[in-house]
């Protein structure tokens, strides 16, 4: 299934056709400030396991980066002391990915990661 969303007025029935797609466990490509990428809901195994074996990584070791909306969702998952926040204030959105100590909150599927990725692309869709 192609959807084209648009940035400047993305259709809302789509995107809420996407988040149950990424609910139940599909997968989606979508835009980031340097390339596409494959996306997932963090908090569905089968999701995470088969962007893993997309990628030809095994599960346990891994490095994908949690896409996050705003900096005030990057708390959910990772400890941010005030040199990453500002790091990030002054960086992001943008085309980079932060690594951080990951918190007890993260997925259970990323318990046993001591360090998590965070992106937070410039780009409306995401």
């Amino acid at each position: 299934m192609l959807v084209k969303l648009y940035p400047d007025n993305p259709n809302v029935a789509e995107i809420r056709r996407i988040a149950s797609l990424l609910k139940s466990g599909g997968i989606i490509i979508m835009p980031t400030d340097t390339v596409y990428a494959f996306a997932c809901d963090i908090f569905n195994h089968a999701g995470v396991e088969f962007i893993a074996k997309i990628k030809n990584h095994d599960m346990r070791r891994a490095n994908l980066s949690f896409v996050c909306h705003e900096l005030s969702e990057v708390s959910e998952y990772a400890k941010m002391d005030d040199t990453a926040f500002r790091l990030m204030k002054n960086n992001l959105p943008g085309p980079f990915t932060i690594i951080l100590p990951g918190n007890s909150r993260l997925p259970k599927l990323f318990k046993n990661r001591k360090t998590v990725g965070i992106r937070i692309p410039a780009n409306n869709i995401v």
